[in-house]
């Protein structure tokens, strides 16, 4: 029997953690679609998460004990490019009346992708919901598209992320109804 996951909000001291798991994530699961040039070019331009979010309350961490095993978060500000996952700039807050909510930095190891993966996903859908967002939407790496649309997620289009150096990377734009979101009861086994 697998230990038990929990879920807690992320603390500033959790980051370089986040960073590590960031990395061997994109690495694992990007792999196929982009290049390896285009992995260490998208690393570097996203950068580290940025500690807003943590101040923001909307990043969140997956454990076994003490160990972080994954990470999500979402954003009730629209997408601004740039280091951090946050960019640069301050982007404008997102109306959740008729904008979905940015789930984004979505990492898991791959060992806990089952359980980890899907508690993380429905406590950011829970998050995003109680502030009023009736919708979440996400972009990811063509190999992720089978994984979240097993979690629900319907697939828009396919797109490109352009990175600063004009590089492109292939994505498929995800989303999904949060009019039922509700927080997971009990930890995923």
């Amino acid at each position: 029997m697998r230990p038990r996951i929990h879920v807690r909000a992320a603390r500033p001291h959790d980051l370089p953690r986040l960073a590590e798991l960031q990395r061997q994530f994109v690495e694992g699961h990007c792999g196929a679609a982009w290049t390896s040039e285009a992995l260490q070019e998208y690393l570097d331009e996203v950068g580290p998460l940025h500690p807003q979010r943590i101040e923001d309350g909307t990043l969140f961490v997956a454990g076994l004990g003490s160990r972080i095993v994954g990470f999500a978060s979402w954003s009730f500000r629209e997408r601004a490019e740039g280091r951090g996952l946050l960019g640069l700039r301050k982007p404008r807050p997102l109306d959740p009346a008729t904008e979905a909510a940015r789930l984004d930095a979505f990492f898991v190891e791959p060992d806990w992708l089952q359980g980890a993966s899907e508690r993380l996903l429905r406590v950011t859908e829970y998050a995003a919901h109680a502030h009023g967002f009736g919708r979440a939407a996400l972009r990811v790496c063509p190999d992720g598209a089978l994984h979240f649309g097993k979690l629900g997620y319907e697939a828009g289009e396919h797109g490109e992320l352009e990175l600063q150096s004009g590089r492109r990377l292939p994505v498929v734009h995800l989303e999904r109804c949060l009019r039922n979101a509700a927080l997971p009861v009990r930890s995923a086994a």
